[in-house]
């Protein structure tokens, strides 16, 4: 669904915000189309369980749903599109008012705002990742592919860059790190026309960023953004969630991605301040070549707190 207009009210995985998770936890009927409710949309199996609930999916069991089925639709996506076209909007509506629906949209627009890191002092310290993702959304004009492996440093392009056109998105429904390059190779043989740009961490990159040689060998041209925060992002926040000051095992040692990549042919720039992205960015996407982005940032930053967009329409017609 195009991130635009008062149908889109936002996304529910890592990093989603409490202000768009209240339209979940308040609506009155959920319908999961091609997937069902597990863990990550519903905070650990905690919210969504007392709304009437249809499924459309072509799994008999249900292996990837839990909890309540009032109606089971045996459809793929695709054949549950067509046949909803088909249905008259205002009798599927319901009883929620136009303010309420409103809310929902103004919540995901004030969630997706650019905004700077509040927990960075001075923008032009070092590298503010509201700021360039800020920038990135900007050029991009929601007509990109982006693709993602796993990790805290895609939160901010999940939560800034939007989409407006199909097949713009390729993300790891289980979460497995290492997908981003190679599927941003895929991305850039199949659209050669389209910016096709893989976000990763440092970790992530490493996990198969060799695949740089298979587009460089086949005329595939994606930007990588490496966020490099020298730890196992994600790992380091549960430990010191769960055992604060006892990191362990998550420390990385890496090299200069941005001359691993130079040293294919591509185009490579290192930057640690935010004034250094938006021309950086870019110079790598008029590259005529594959291009990677080395974004340094310390290791204390995290992603922004779910809390950091007030709720917005959210109670109950």
């Amino acid at each position: 669904m195009p991130h635009e207009g008062e149908a889109w009210a936002g996304w529910l995985g890592y990093g989603r915000t409490d202000a768009v998770a209240e339209g979940y936890i308040n609506a009155d009927v959920l319908v999961f189309v091609g997937c069902g409710r597990a863990d990550v949309l519903s905070d650990g199996y905690t919210q969504g369980f007392d709304a009437e609930t249809v499924l459309v999916t072509a799994d008999p069991d249900a292996t990837m749903h839990s909890g309540r089925t009032d109606q089971h639709i045996l459809a793929t996506p695709a054949t549950f599109v067509r046949a909803l076209a088909g249905v008259e909007a205002a009798a599927a509506r319901g009883g929620r008012g136009t303010e309420w629906l409103a809310g929902r949209a103004e919540a995901q627009r004030q969630t997706a705002a650019h905004r700077p890191d509040a927990s960075i002092d001075g923008v032009a310290q070092q590298m503010d990742l509201g700021v360039a993702f800020g920038e990135l959304d900007d050029r991009l004009a929601g007509e990109a592919v982006l693709t993602f492996g796993a990790g805290n440093a895609t939160i901010w392009a999940h939560r800034f860059v939007k989409h407006l056109a199909p097949a713009s998105l390729v993300g790891a429904r289980n979460g497995a790190m290492g997908l981003a390059v190679p599927a941003a190779v895929a991305g850039s043989l199949i659209f050669p026309e389209r910016n096709v740009v893989a976000v990763c961490g440092d970790g992530d990159f490493l996990m198969n960023g060799q695949e740089i040689a298979t587009a460089v060998a086949h005329g595939a041209k994606p930007l990588v953004i490496v966020i490099d925060n020298e730890i196992y992002g994600t790992i380091v926040q549960h430990q010191e969630n769960h055992y604060p000051g006892r990191r362990s095992g998550t420390r990385m040692a890496n090299p200069d991605f941005a001359a691993w990549m130079q040293s294919f042919g591509g185009h490579g720039e290192r930057v640690e301040r935010t004034e250094e992205f938006g021309p950086a960015l870019d110079r790598a996407l008029a590259a005529d070549a594959p291009a990677l982005i080395h974004v340094l940032i310390p290791d204390t930053v995290m992603p922004p707190a779910s809390s950091d967009v007030p709720a917005t329409g959210s109670a109950r017609a």
